[in-house]
């Protein structure tokens, strides 16, 4: 195995979950580093170990580079999404394997400063790190309801990245220092209270609730504990999205889409992708998106039901709407 074989993977997987850090800044929710190596990888590399599902997805990113809706405009970004998807997917994939402790404990750490540092002083931070970063920093005073974003665009992103990173963490538990392993978990759980994300608080529940359906037993039960300091660590932000959202959770769980903007667009992009599979199974193509979502809000008066707005599109919602079961065959 040559020594590249090797960096790269690695290089790959650290600036996944640094997914707004690069030394190429550009506009984009698209990481031109990850993508830019990915593309190095897969054809030195991955190529040769190409299996069933990896081929399916080469398929489908052809196929959205030839289906297209001629009848609306769209743009190239979105033309190019299901292509770049499926070159970084497969080069992470690849570089799993040489996914460690050690890489994600470094990470995680770096998360932790970013995060820190634009939490205590956000103007120093974003005139220091906002030139690494391909997107505008839109957090500049973290005492109200938003909290910092650090590393990243916003709280919800910086969030869910920790979640990810305990995702991972609970991987590596077993052949990782118990110090390490536990300072990391700490800092992860910090790191979802100070963006004070209701996406993050979110996905940590669904996680917490995943890991103990999928390993019922009593080595889980320090899920218990890790929810109570969650809660004690929430109350010294009391005003939060994080907080909000746990709250309607357990007391109206269905204002979250009938009165909640943000979790509701979330909510309004789910059901049009699953509507639009009924009417068109095969999808409309390329840039059909924006015309196909009004029309099914408009028949099925979505509006009435759910607070949300369709614009803000999910990767679920539009790649249903335009390539309908070939997309979900890859699901």
């Amino acid at each position: 195995m040559s020594l590249n074989s090797r960096i790269l993977p690695k290089a790959i997987l650290f600036f996944t979950l640094l997914p707004f850090v690069s030394p190429l800044p550009i506009y984009s929710d698209a990481q031109p580093v990850v993508f830019i190596l990915s593309v190095i990888l897969l054809f030195c590399f991955v190529y040769k170990t190409l299996d069933a599902t990896d081929i399916y997805f080469i398929f489908f990113a052809f196929v959205s580079l030839i289906y297209v809706n001629t009848r609306v405009d769209f743009d190239v970004k979105s033309y190019l999404t299901p292509t770049i998807a499926c070159v970084t997917f497969l080069a992470i994939k690849y570089s799993l394997k040489y996914f460690n402790f050690p890489l994600l404990f470094t990470l995680i750490n770096i998360n932790f400063f970013g995060l820190m540092f634009h939490y205590f002083a956000p103007s120093q931070f974003i005139s220091i790190f906002s030139w690494a970063i391909g997107r505008d920093i839109k957090i500049t005073d973290t005492s109200g309801v938003r909290g910092a974003s650090g590393f990243a665009a916003e709280p919800g992103f910086t969030g869910a990245v920790a979640v990810v990173c305990i995702a991972a963490l609970s991987y590596f538990w077993h052949l990782a220092p118990l110090r390490d392993r536990r300072f990391a978990l700490v800092m992860c759980l910090i790191m979802i209270i100070i963006t004070k994300s209701g996406s993050g608080s979110l996905l940590f529940l669904l996680f917490c609730f995943g890991i103990f359906i999928e390993r019922v037993d009593s080595r889980y039960l320090y899920i218990i504990p890790l929810l109570v300091l969650m809660y004690l660590l929430y109350l010294y932000f009391p005003i939060s999205r994080g907080v909000s959202v746990i709250e309607l959770l357990i007391t109206n769980p269905s204002y979250l889409w009938k009165g909640d903007t943000s979790t509701g667009h979330r909510v309004m992009n789910i059901v049009i992708g699953f509507l639009s599979l009924s009417y068109f199974p095969f999808g409309n193509g390329v840039g059909s998106y924006d015309v196909v979502s009004e029309y099914i809000v408009n028949f099925f008066n979505l509006k009435q039901h759910i607070k949300g707005f369709y614009t803000n599109i999910s990767a679920f919602s539009k790649l249903s709407v335009e390539f309908g079961f070939i997309f979900i065959v890859l699901i």
